[in-house]
């Protein structure tokens, strides 16, 4: 009768164990290899913006319009409640208030518009007779410095 070794039998395949821990040795990764991501953090004023203008391409007739609306979030992707932001443009078009948002008051160029509980404040945007490119710009209002700084633009084409 024959009894099994164990011990006598893992000898046997010593140099196929070593040759496995060998190569999966060699595949792992090192820590002395690692490279450091670079730095990534919240933007400067910690807001994420988008801003569209539906439709962006309008009729050179002086009566066609679009609606520009601005989506403000804070660090945390929550909606930015409460803002006021400046839009003004450089077209020979208007901007007016859309009923949809909390209308602030006017500037010498453009108007203040609040943001809604969804972080959104809309104005629209009425197409002049000039054939041409016109950018609406949103600006944050207020007496600090930011206020030079643009949140965002939007480009409408009047055809």
């Amino acid at each position: 009768m024959r009894v099994w070794q164990p011990v006598n039998r893992l000898r046997g395949y010593a140099h196929v164990l070593a040759a496995v821990g060998l190569a999966l040795g060699l595949a792992s990764c090192g820590l002395d290899k690692q490279e450091e991501p670079p730095p990534v953090g919240p933007s400067d004023r910690g807001i994420s913006t988008q801003l569209v203008a539906l439709p962006d391409v309008l009729n050179a007739d002086g009566v066609s319009r679009s609606v520009v609306q601005l989506t403000l979030r804070e660090q945390n992707g929550n909606p930015a409640e409460g803002r006021a932001v400046w839009f003004l443009h450089d077209g020979d078009g208007k901007l007016v208030p859309s009923a949809a948002s909390t209308y602030v008051g006017p500037l010498q160029e453009g108007f203040v518009m609040a943001t809604d509980a969804n972080g959104v404040a809309a104005v629209i945007y009425v197409a002049g007779r000039q054939q041409r490119r016109v950018e609406v710009i949103v600006r944050p209002y207020s007496i600090d410095a930011t206020a030079g700084t643009a949140l965002g633009s939007v480009q409408i084409t009047q055809d």
